[in-house]
């Protein structure tokens, strides 16, 4: 799976994280996949 550049930046990095530990989920594939 190719991620676009857009998406290897510290910021959306930092975002998903965040959105990782909110969730309380491990399953960082499933949110790459997800549209910003």
């Amino acid at each position: 799976m190719e991620i676009s550049s857009r998406f290897t930046t510290s910021k959306f990095v930092t975002t998903l994280r965040k959105a990782v530990k909110f969730s309380g989920s491990e399953t960082e594939s499933y949110i790459v996949i997800e549209p910003v």
